[in-house]
């Protein structure tokens, strides 16, 4: 068992993140060494979930409305969804997946920015035309494209 950061680095926890880091590796390198004998071996790397560990974090609202934000599907990780990745990675169903980290985090890894996903970016499209227009609520997310091209479309996700 890995974690979120194995793959991302947070000030003040260096020691963390390093010995994650080392388990993601220790992974990629043993699936190399073992694959030979049909031995798949993956890691998973959850985001913070409700532990002892993790008390101070859960007891701090700021933290976890700010958490919480960063998260792109808005909600955090449960124990029973890192049973299920795990699961998962021991099925067959994930016969051809070897020397992989499986982060179970709720997206919050592909958020670069470290912003909400519900805030407004402006100009980020400027090189291919109009402004991009990012916003969300509780039902739904919308990225409106300007004008880039005749088929720019209004796209609608539901979170």
């Amino acid at each position: 068992m890995s974690s979120q950061g194995g793959l991302k680095a947070a000030a003040g926890f260096m020691p963390y993140c390093v010995s994650k880091a080392m388990v993601d590796m220790l992974t990629k390198v043993t699936a190399l060494e073992l694959g030979p004998h049909k031995i798949r071996v993956n890691s998973v790397n959850p985001t913070i979930l409700k532990t002892d560990m993790t008390k101070d974090f859960y007891e701090n609202e700021e933290f976890m409305q700010m958490f919480r934000a960063k998260h792109p599907l808005g909600k955090f990780a449960t124990v029973k969804d890192v049973v299920n990745a795990t699961m998962f990675l021991l099925s067959d169903d994930s016969a051809m997946i070897t020397g992989s980290s499986l982060p179970v985090d709720g997206g919050i890894l592909i958020n670069a920015s470290g912003y909400p996903p519900s805030m407004v970016v402006k100009d980020t499209m400027a090189p291919y035309g109009e402004n991009m227009y990012v916003s969300s609520n509780n039902e739904a997310s919308s990225l409106l494209l300007g004008d880039v091209s005749s088929k720019a479309k209004a796209y609608m996700f539901k979170l």
